[in-house]
């Protein structure tokens, strides 16, 4: 049995919808983008707290681990998929997932 996430139609859905931008197409990535400032605004507001870690649960192909490793040190991004994470590490290495 495989599971609905691990199957080569949502993978290459989820690919589009998080780096279409990259590719010329529609896609969500914005909203990835505007998440993450919205995190590091919050982060500094409380000063008397640095963050500098942070760790993504459910990440998919991980576009907004990505915009959040632009302003912290460390982004730790895991999911159950791990077809997902296979084109997450593709991705973020530059190969292509063919």
């Amino acid at each position: 049995m495989q599971y609905h996430d691990d199957a080569e139609d949502f993978l290459y859905s989820e690919v589009l919808s998080n780096y279409g931008d990259l590719l010329g197409v529609e896609s969500d990535a914005d909203c990835c983008e505007q998440l993450a400032e919205i995190c590091k605004e919050a982060i500094h507001k409380h000063n008397g707290c640095p963050v500098k870690k942070a760790l993504d649960i459910m990440c998919s192909v991980g576009r907004f681990s990505y915009e959040l490793s632009k302003s912290l040190s460390e982004v730790i991004a895991i999911d159950h998929s791990g077809r997902l994470l296979d084109a997450a590490m593709k991705i973020q290495q530059g190969k292509s997932l063919e």
